[in-house]
């Protein structure tokens, strides 16, 4: 069974950096991969796998956007920081306290992950764009 996807690129999500448009093209796959595993079942630790990656790659893609910004002198860095700290806490939560035994918890994470996702692009990474074009 293939499910369909769960958070969907399209252009409005584009920062018009390709770079950094390529990790969130990636973070959306991963997501969509753990929406799959979810929705079919899959066994608990194929999902803590997928969340670990989703750990692992948001630290990797939050690092290389914040050089960018500290090389840009971006004035709102620190509070950027602090989005994408709350973030990596919310995810380090919900591998600490692993156990989603039913699909109903797979969602309510699912959903935390699309809505930050969505969210934090559109609105937060949006605003520092036009600053790193320049």
């Amino acid at each position: 069974m293939t499910a369909q996807a769960f958070i969907i690129w399209n252009d409005e999500y584009s920062v018009g950096l390709e770079e950094i448009d390529e990790h969130h093209k990636t973070m959306f796959s991963i997501i969509n991969r753990l929406y799959t595993a979810i929705m079919e079942n899959a066994p608990q630790d194929t999902i803590k796998e997928l969340i670990q990656e989703a750990r692992r790659y948001s630290g990797y893609h939050f690092s290389m956007e914040e050089a960018k910004l500290k090389e840009a002198g971006y004035r709102e860095l620190t509070e950027h920081r602090k989005a994408h700290q709350h973030y990596i806490t919310e995810l380090d939560c919900i591998l600490d306290q692993y156990g989603i035994t039913d699909q109903l918890k797979g969602q309510d994470m699912l959903i935390f992950l699309k809505k930050w996702w969505s969210t934090h692009i559109l609105k937060i990474d949006k605003a520092y764009s036009a600053h790193l074009q320049h």
